[in-house]
């Protein structure tokens, strides 16, 4: 079932990374399967240091730093578009 899921939210993940590459919006600066399981391996390790308690859910320093990564494999200015939370 966990697998299931996770799959399922990696699908999701890559139809929204390919459709911005696709209209443009995103340029990757390296393949797009490393890009991919960048993001997911930053979810995956912020999530698990969640579970094991070794911090204390922060979404909006977590969005934060995603989106800065993401940003940067993406050529992308998530800042700019105003879509960026504050830690």
């Amino acid at each position: 079932m966990i697998s299931r899921i996770y799959r399922a939210w990696r699908e999701a993940l890559e139809g929204a990374l390919q459709g911005g590459i696709d209209d443009g919006v995103f340029a990757v600066a390296v393949p797009f399967g490393q890009v991919l399981d960048t993001i997911m391996a930053m979810i995956d390790g912020l999530m698990v240091a969640v579970g094991i308690q070794v911090y204390t859910f922060a979404p909006d320093y977590f969005a934060l730093i995603l989106q800065d990564t993401a940003g940067r494999l993406l050529h992308y200015d998530f800042a700019s578009q105003g879509r960026t939370a504050e830690p």
